[in-house]
């Protein structure tokens, strides 16, 4: 190894302070008290601050861009907004999270103070708003939780790699809290059933998918009629039928509690159903099935296999090499033992194939009738059960707050979600921001702007009673004329209560009231 001395700078990790005399080849080293080694700031005293200073320096940059494209009551489509966050903010945040799993509470505050600006501009809500009503309006995990989840995948990713820092993490003693030892120790019953992979693809060069279907005759499942897919399915298997195929079916099916795989053997009607007691993507539940359908082939001595699955991603993952997949890793390992030709065909589910559906019964009632596996995780299975005990905790702590509350917001929400409300509805941006500081009860109302120091009465001008969004939605004798069109209003008297009768299906028109009426909310 050759060392440039005018480029290299010495770093000494010590509490006491004590001076370092390096030299090399006559030219003195100079020491520093941090240094930037791949866009993380490393401080001689191990803290975090300076790397948490650069990065909020970076978001505050990003903050320009994000500012012009929406605030409290313009801008872009909360969804949208939402989606720039993740990218410009988050991702900067949360790079080397895993150093900062275990940041002091100042740090977090810090961290805090500025996701939360971004994420109230992007649903139009006003700094009063509780950081618990944003955090579940955005369906997202607290700031400590993300850091978690991030040093976390990390982890697993080198345990499924191997790499010599989980025999270091491991040896750690308990006295040493560093964040990803905290972490590690944490979801240890986790982390230690992921399975080894390889960071790189492994393409079998004997498997070919078939991943379109209807191979353009029409657009999809949802514009062919029964009696095109009967007859697709007919020419296909008629095909592999003449080119000597052994033809199975497989299918996967996940449980609350556990993850069911099976496949069938056409030409014997053979049915073998497994299962995991642990809850695993659907993805997996697929890919374990197609292996123990090549495993049968192999310990039978078949040569030409065929595999038609319902399920798309586990096809694709196939025909891509699954990169970082041990579960696909796995079945390329097995399609080299097979002498011939291996074809996976994707077909769509449920659409009355007859060895399609036994396979998918077989799947649901593997815990009853099939055989236990003990499948190790893949990546993305290990990092979504982290995810998911993340998020637990982080209900149970809504649900707690909430049961010792009485906002209507905490009774329309009683629990943590994990897709925002407006996900799927179309309703227009200023008002899908509006309706927001509705559901939060912290808006441009006399009774907000009072509690805030903005306006000196917390009366409606009108009615000489608390403006509230409710009074202004459902009572206000100013909008009498324009809710009288609205009979859905009808002995309403509250957001809450417009919720608990049409649901949030009917929430639009909550916004189109507010259109005509004008009002800011």
């Amino acid at each position: 190894m050759k060392f440039n001395p005018t480029k290299t700078n010495a770093i000494h990790f010590n509490r006491k302070s004590r001076p370092l005399e390096i030299s090399c080849n006559g030219t003195p080293i100079p020491e520093v008290s941090k240094i930037k080694y791949l866009g993380f700031y490393i401080a001689s005293n191990n803290s975090a601050t300076d790397h948490i200073d650069y990065t909020l320096d970076k978001v505050d940059k990003t903050s320009q861009f994000l500012n012009i494209l929406g605030g409290c009551r313009f801008g872009i489509d909360p969804r949208k907004s939402l989606l720039l966050y993740k990218t410009c903010v988050r991702s900067k945040v949360e790079y080397g999270a895993a150093a900062l799993a275990n940041a002091d509470k100042r740090s977090l505050t810090r961290i805090k103070i500025a996701t939360n600006s971004f994420l109230r501009k992007s649903l139009g809500l006003i700094k009063a708003t509780p950081t618990q009503y944003v955090y579940h309006l955005a369906a997202e995990l607290p700031p400590e939780a993300r850091f978690q989840l991030s040093a976390a995948k990390e982890i697993i990713k080198s345990y499924a790699y191997d790499r010599p820092i989980v025999r270091t993490l491991e040896e750690l003693p308990r006295s040493i809290n560093t964040g990803l030892s905290k972490t590690l120790n944490r979801f240890k019953h986790i982390i230690s059933d992921v399975g080894k992979s390889s960071p790189f693809s492994l393409k079998p060069i004997n498997v070919t998918v078939f991943d379109d279907f209807f191979n353009g005759i029409t657009a999809g499942k949802k514009h062919a009629n029964p009696e095109i897919i009967n007859s697709i399915y007919k020419e296909k298997i008629s095909r592999l039928e003449a080119d000597n195929f052994e033809i199975f079916f497989s299918d996967g099916s996940v449980l609350p509690d556990h993850t069911g795989s099976a496949f069938v053997h056409k030409a014997t009607g053979t049915v073998f159903s497994f299962f995991n007691n642990k809850v695993l993507s659907s993805m997996s539940a697929e890919l374990i099935a197609m292996g123990k359908a090549l495993e049968f082939a192999i310990n039978n001595e078949m040569n030409n296999v065929a595999i038609l699955t319902d399920s798309l991603s586990g096809a694709l993952a196939i025909k891509n090499g699954g990169k970082c997949n041990s579960l696909v890793q796995s079945f390329a390992n097995l399609a080299s033992q097979i002498n011939g030709r291996i074809e996976i065909h994707f077909i769509p589910g449920h659409s009355n194939i007859l060895f399609n559906e036994a396979a998918d019964q077989a799947a649901k009632k593997a815990k009853e009738i099939g055989s236990e596996l003990d499948t190790p995780l893949t990546i993305n299975d290990a990092i979504a059960m982290v995810y998911d005990e993340l998020w637990k905790e982080w209900n149970n702590i809504y649900i707690n707050r909430s049961q010792n509350s009485n906002s209507h917001f905490l009774r329309i929400f009683p629990r943590a979600k994990k897709r925002p409300w407006f996900g799927k509805l179309d309703i227009k941006p200023i008002r899908c921001k509006q309706l927001n500081r509705i559901l939060a009860d912290n808006g441009f109302t006399n009774s907000t702007l009072a509690k805030i120091g903005v306006k000196p009465s917390a009366l409606c001008e009108i009615c000489n009673t608390e403006e509230t969004a409710d009074h202004v939605l459902f009572k206000c004798s100013r909008y009498n004329y324009i809710r009288n069109s609205f009979h859905s209003f009808n002995n309403i008297n509250s957001l809450e209560e417009f919720l608990n009768k049409y649901g949030f299906e009917k929430i639009s028109i909550i916004a189109e009231f507010l259109d005509k009426s004008n009002v800011e909310l």
